[in-house]
């Protein structure tokens, strides 16, 4: 008998069986987003400043806890105010970060997305955050209220939820919403350009880090990597209990053919 097989009783096999198969399709089926943190680590993971694919300054110290970090200056000369200014650009079409970021957010349960960020214009600025589809619209923008002081690393906070009021769809609300998060691949960090910068011939630079995912399992998915874990262990019993019963069927085997030898000699 093959010491790694296990044989099942009928009915339970076809059972189990059927579980871990559909366990394995889900998970082969299931998006890539998980909870993830961009550290920048050695480079700057092909995060870009421009449509174009210009790259950042990187820094190896001087983050939010002494870590890597990537950097932008941005002269605001030829700006309006009011006009919309992207800084930083995690996208598929580069694929930053190796596309952690990129896919199905509903389905996988994002929840939140945060990001370090600074700059040393001497005032406090106000940054939103531009999520869209790989084709780069639709798109839902969050304009983060919190105000960041110049030279303090401030972390910026949004929760991915269609009833948080401060992320603005480009298009119908509804529609816009469930369309750019069930397909996201650009995050694009931004600054809407404030009277004090416009057409100003000043060079502020802004550095961002630790770009943030948190990632929830629906509970389906979850009860699904359970089975999975149960699958496993009771795969290891069943080998435990079979092997306890081979051994006592070959010591009473043993045991006969012992008493048998004792038998024949007197």
């Amino acid at each position: 008998m093959n010491r790694n097989s296990i044989n099942l009783p009928t009915k339970h096999g076809r059972t189990i069986a059927l579980a871990v198969a559909a366990v394995c399709l889900s998970l082969s089926e299931a998006a890539a987003v998980a909870t993830f943190t961009e550290d920048f680590t050695t480079n700057a993971a092909s995060w870009k400043i421009s449509s174009g694919g210009a790259d950042p300054a990187y820094f190896p110290t001087g983050g939010p806890d002494n870590s890597a970090y990537i950097s932008n200056s941005f002269n605001f000369a030829s700006t309006d105010t009011g006009s919309n200014v992207v800084l930083f650009r995690g996208q598929d079409n580069f694929n930053s970060s190796s596309d952690a970021f990129v896919g199905n957010w509903i389905a996988d349960g994002v929840t939140e997305f945060t990001l370090a960020i600074r700059h040393d214009f001497g005032s406090d600025l106000s940054f939103f955050v531009r999520f869209a589809t790989p084709n780069n619209s639709p798109a839902v923008s969050g304009v983060v209220p919190t105000l960041v002081p110049t030279g303090v690393w401030t972390q910026l906070t949004i929760q991915i939820d269609p009833s948080n009021v401060i992320l603005t769809s480009e298009g119908p609300p509804a529609t816009t919403y469930n369309s750019t998060f069930s397909n996201v691949g650009n995050i694009q960090v931004a600054i809407g350009t404030p009277a004090s910068l416009g057409n100003q011939n000043t060079t502020v630079k802004f550095d961002i880090d630790k770009p943030h995912v948190t990632a929830v399992p629906e509970p389906t998915t979850a009860g699904m990597i359970a089975l999975g874990a149960g699958w496993m262990c009771f795969r290891r019993r069943t080998r435990r209990t079979q092997g306890t019963a081979e051994f006592r069927k070959l010591s009473l085997k043993n045991s006969k053919a012992r008493e048998a030898a004792r038998t024949a000699v007197s």
